[in-house]
Parts: structure tokens; sequence; C-alpha cells
């Protein structure tokens, strides 16, 4: 079973949701160009079998498939509150250049019980974790609509690492699963964003971190902030 749905959030921006069951990559594929040429067929009619209408989508497609800078892919799942939203996002840039004054403030402190992320981002080491090791974040207080928890894996690639978001109370509200490429220090590798979106400012949440894969991962740094 393959399920694709596109969502136009804004000018130039929108949501991509995939569910694909007991299919492999290219099956998947496959069944988007031919949703893509189904779309094209019914509002173009016969102009989508034009060979030059052909040639000018290819070139077209060529382009987004190579253009890293200013196409960004968001891959976007339903929470398990219907109006909750996660959407992931990669970052070229190493975490340290984004977020490097919040790592140094706050890997004096130590961990909460509640903090207020209106004061500002929280950074920290989630280390490394053994094949499905699970690692819980503080809780977090809002007053947005949005936490984003940034992640990036030094030393070695983290390539199945689940992002679970929780109300205090324990119930699960979303969860997306994050491919983290090898990383180093001194840069490179990019960090993955996982934006937990329309959430209530009145409830608090906390994330927990698992690695899904058979052996351990790198070493995991973290970012939350709110938006």
């Amino acid at each position: 079973m393959v399920r694709i749905e596109i969502k136009k959030v804004a000018n130039g921006q929108m949501m991509l949701g995939i569910e694909a069951k007991k299919e492999a990559p290219d099956e998947v594929l496959t069944c988007a160009a031919r949703g893509f040429v189904g779309v094209a067929r019914h509002l173009l009619g016969p102009m989508a079998t034009n060979p030059q209408f052909a040639e000018e989508i290819s070139r077209g497609i060529k382009e987004m498939l190579l253009d890293t800078e200013d196409l960004k892919v968001t891959r976007g799942v339903e929470g398990k509150e219907a109006n909750v939203i996660v959407t992931v996002e990669h970052e070229e840039k190493d975490i340290f250049e984004m977020y490097g004054n919040v790592f140094e403030e706050s890997m004096v402190e130590s961990r909460k019980s509640t903090v207020d992320l209106s004061s500002g981002s929280v950074a920290f080491t989630v280390g490394v974790l053994d094949a499905g090791e699970k690692y819980t974040t503080d809780t977090y207080d809002i007053s947005k609509s949005k936490i984003k928890v940034t992640l990036q894996s030094i030393g070695g690639a983290s390539p199945h690492v689940k992002v679970t978001l929780y109300k205090s109370s324990g119930v699960s509200v979303a969860t997306s699963t994050v491919n983290l490429p090898w990383s180093t220090p001194l840069g490179g590798g990019g960090s993955e964003t996982v934006t937990f979106s329309n959430l209530n400012s009145s409830t608090n949440y906390y994330a927990v971190i698992e690695n899904m894969d058979t052996v351990e991962t790198g070493t995991i740094l973290c970012v939350v902030k709110q938006a």
C-alpha cells in the first residue's frame, strides 16, 4: 500500500506525506511518477503527451533534484492528535555553526525537571545510544505553537533515530524517524530538524530520542527550541 499526499502550505512551500507499507523505495517512486503523469493528463489533456512538454518537464525535474541550496524538501506526517503535524528538514549547516553559543551556555547547566523554552534554546549531548536505547529530554514549557528538535551525529552515522513528542502526562503526540549522516566536530554532514507544529502552549511536552537500529549510534547532539 502506498499513499502520497501533498499539501500547499504557502506560496512556494508544500508539505509531503508518504505512507508505504511493505513496499520497496523504487516501487514508491514509480507510484509517485505515475501519480504525476495522471495529474498532468487530467489537467492538460492531450498537451501532456506532447514530446516537447515531456522534455521540459524532465529538464525541470532534473534541476530540482540537483538543487540542494534553494529547494528544501520536508517530510510530513500527521500526529496522533489530528491537528499536530511533524516536518523534517535537512540543514547543511553544522549544529555548532547554528547554535555554538547555546552549547557553550547550556553544557555547564544540570538537567531540570521543567525548562522554559521562551527563555531561549536548550542544547545538550544525547551521547551514543545502543541498539534500541532511548533518551528522554527535560520537560518543556512553551509560549508558542512549535517545538523544533535539531539533531546531529558526530563520529558515526545514525540512520534510524526516532523522535517522539509526548505531553507531560505521558500521552504520545507525534513521531518521526530521521537519518543522521556522519559528521565531524570540524563540520560537514549537516543536521536534521524535526518540527512539531500546532501544539498547545498551555501544555508541557517532552521528547524521547530512540535508536531504532541494530548497532549503536554516533555521538548525538541536540538543540531544542520553540518557534
